[in-house]
């Protein structure tokens, strides 16, 4: 075919396709309305956190159902999302949901360095009504609920996730290339080593200490417990201990934390405290401390 013939007709299906998506817009947006129960979560934190909490000071939330851990294609989508929150929270509020237990969330969103909302529902039914879950099978994909004037919720729209959709980019990108996507797969990163968005400081005069991170530096505080206070500021999350002192401690996710363990006990690393096997307190012949965990 002509090369000009050829674009002419690239550009005539394109501009179909987009007029489709428009109209598939439209349609979706006049689904009757379903009110919904205020379910409840769990943060990374174990903290309790309702369905009408995850709008905070909006009227609108969209709530991305990630199948867990173990599925990379979600995860995938989810490292797309972390780009755009900060563009999708100017209009709507954004979460994502797993079935995870907290602390699988908490290492998950350290590993990822997700900044948005993370929590799990796994004790919620909300995920099977409304049809992402069939008995013990789990699918992928978004809903989007409204607040209504009087405190009701309502599920106003959803859609499901699956390759070459329009809600992960990285597809329509592949297909550009003269061998189009092929066989790719999204597979976990091989990184044997990586630094996490965590870091543990050691602080003190704790009432004030927390007034001056919220209000002179920004950050925004997400738990106050006994023994610590927790904080974020973007993709890192600094959980700031009430004693006395001044250490920080960094935090590395390992492939094999046996295997890393001995790489550096071979290069004068101490191993202050043993939490799991999988789990420890390191110390480098430098003097920086640091915990290590198996991802």
């Amino acid at each position: 075919m002509h090369t000009q013939a050829l674009t002419e007709q690239i550009i005539r299906l394109e501009r179909e396709i987009q007029q489709k998506k428009n109209e598939l817009a439209k349609l979706r947006r006049t689904q009757p309305q379903k009110e919904v129960e205020n379910a409840a979560f769990l943060t990374p934190q174990k903290d309790r956190v309702t369905l009408a909490e995850l709008f905070e000071d909006k009227n609108e939330l969209i709530l991305i159902h990630h199948m867990g851990r173990r599925c990379s294609y979600c995860s995938l989508w989810s490292d797309g999302f972390n780009g755009i929150y900060p563009h999708l929270k100017q209009k709507a509020a954004f979460a994502v949901a797993t079935p995870d237990s907290p602390d699988t969330l908490d290492s998950l969103r350290a590993e990822r360095g997700w900044t948005f909302p993370l929590v799990s529902d796994g004790d919620t039914p909300l995920r099977s009504d409304l049809g992402f879950q069939v008995d013990d099978l789990f699918y992928p994909g978004v809903s989007v609920f409204q607040k209504t004037s009087d405190g009701r919720i309502v599920h106003t729209n959803q859609a499901m996730f699956g390759p070459g959709d329009d809600f992960c980019s990285v597809w329509h990108l592949l297909d550009l290339l003269p061998g189009g996507r092929g066989d790719f797969d999204p597979a976990r990163t091989k990184e044997e080593f990586r630094m996490t968005g965590n870091v543990a400081v050691q602080i003190r005069e704790p009432e004030n200490a927390a007034r001056f991170y919220e209000h002179v530096l920004g950050m925004t505080p997400v738990q106050d417990k006994p023994d610590e206070l927790v904080f974020q500021s973007g993709s890192t999350t600094f959980y700031m201990e009430k004693t006395e002192g001044d250490a920080v401690y960094f935090e590395f996710a390992a492939a094999d934390a046996g295997k890393m363990k001995q790489r550096l006990v071979e290069n004068g690393c101490e191993i202050e405290k043993t939490y799991s096997d999988t789990s420890m307190l390191v110390k480098d012949p430098y003097g920086l401390r640091f915990h290590l965990f198996e991802k």
